[in-house]
């Protein structure tokens, strides 16, 4: 936790204790639920209170764990707190949205549901998933004769299959993107799609189960295709991925900081994807060695 996070939690625990406490109006802030202490969830929870504190600075700031967020009693809770209620992170955003609290909440690094309860408190926030565009722009960077990509799906991953088409025709780019059962081998299928300058992986537990995963790897190394990953913690190991374009945890949170004032302003602001990325790749034979890539060993 960073110095000027834990001077705001200090700062604004002490003002809802005091008030609480003296019997008076209680203070009217912000809750920050974080799900766990991942260095992403720290890097964006640092970045939504830096921003709340030059967007808001007299509004206080207080620090949930995830543990502090229970079935009862929670929503009366925020709600005599809270204006806004931000979530880090998909398991603190489930928790609070199960608690149904009376205020607007603004998720991190996380995606609301597509269908809220109509009763329930306007959800809006930054979501995790970097736009196919981006990605592919991306790695278009680091692999400029980029021309053909093969992809693999299941029907638990379909939905994201036409984004990555309507970016691939736009970029000039040929996917060939197949359908799989739990049944099919799925190194067969990526043999029949013949030469490949990338291969993408899409975070499907069919296409990518524990034994799936190291022989179709294996295979995709040894004809030197990169993989382009959904994260980059697909990338540690020598058997991991190669590429991975993800958020920029600090600016996600200070994006998901200016959400939190249009929400008190009375908005519906819509969830937004993030505008910042980080390009994460290793040191292989093909990419190219352009600025702004964090190499990953």
């Amino acid at each position: 936790m960073s110095r000027r996070w834990r001077q705001a939690v200090v700062a604004a625990t002490a003002l809802v204790l005091a008030s609480a406490g003296g019997g008076a109006s209680t203070v009217a802030g912000i809750v920050v639920v974080r799900g766990a202490d991942y260095p992403a969830f720290v890097e964006a929870t640092d970045g939504l209170v830096a921003g709340l504190q030059e967007l808001l600075p007299d509004s206080p700031v207080v620090l949930w764990r995830l543990g502090d967020v229970t079935p009862e009693g929670t929503a009366p809770r925020l709600e005599a707190i809270a204006q806004v209620v931000c979530t880090v992170g998909v398991r603190a955003t489930e928790a609070v949205l199960r608690a149904r609290p009376g205020v607007p909440v603004v998720v991190v690094l996380a995606t609301p549901p597509d269908h809220p309860d109509s009763s329930a408190a306007p959800v809006t926030g930054v979501g995790s998933d970097v736009p196919a565009a981006v990605q592919l722009e991306a790695l278009g960077r680091l692999l400029p004769r980029l021309r053909r990509v093969g992809l693999l799906y299941s029907s638990g991953t379909a939905h994201l299959v036409p984004d990555i088409l309507r970016a691939a025709r736009v970029a000039g780019v040929d996917v060939s993107a197949q359908a799989v059962r739990p049944t099919d081998d799925v190194v067969d299928a990526a043999v029949g799609m013949g030469d490949l300058d990338a291969f993408w992986m899409l975070p499907d537990p069919v296409v990518f189960s524990p034994r799936s995963r190291s022989d179709l790897f294996a295979y995709l190394r040894r004809n030197r295709v990169p993989v382009l990953a959904p994260t980059s913690r697909f990338l540690q190991g020598a058997g991991g991925a190669d590429v991975a374009v993800a958020p920029d945890p600090h600016q996600v949170g200070r994006q998901a900081a200016t959400l939190v004032v249009r929400s008190l302003q009375g908005g519906r602001p819509r969830v937004e994807a993030p505008r910042a990325v980080t390009l994460y790749a290793k040191r292989r034979r093909g990419l190219a060695d352009v600025p702004g890539v964090r190499w990953v060993e």
